[in-house]
């Protein structure tokens, strides 16, 4: 079975781009893959970060990422990119639990 991962790139000036990662979804492998990408970012912007991500530009040599319109619903991690706050966070949320909460977040490693 595949750990599936979704990712929500939000930004306040545009509507909230919604990705998907069929497997290795843990924060050890999407998360720590997020993680560096980001932090070689000066400037963050939603859909260039989505578009990196689909086209594999952000060099995570993973071509997994795909647009979809909403969380899937089979996925153990989600994964919010705040570009307003240049942040990352990883909750786990277990299969379908659409609430992503302050007690789910997990630290996502270098």
């Amino acid at each position: 079975m595949s750990t599936r991962a979704t990712i929500l790139i939000k930004e306040k000036r545009q509507n909230n781009i919604w990705l998907y990662h069929h497997c290795d979804g843990y924060p050890e492998r999407v998360g720590s893959d997020l993680k560096r990408y980001l932090d070689s970012l000066t400037y963050w912007n939603g859909e260039d970060i989505a578009n990196d991500l689909i086209k594999d530009k952000a060099n995570l040599n993973d071509e997994g990422y795909e647009v979809t319109t909403c969380q899937h619903g089979d996925e153990a991690y989600a994964y919010l990119i705040d570009c307003d706050n240049k942040e990352l966070k990883c909750y786990d949320i277990g299969l379908d639990q659409y609430n992503w909460g302050d007690e789910d977040i997990v630290e996502i490693p270098y």
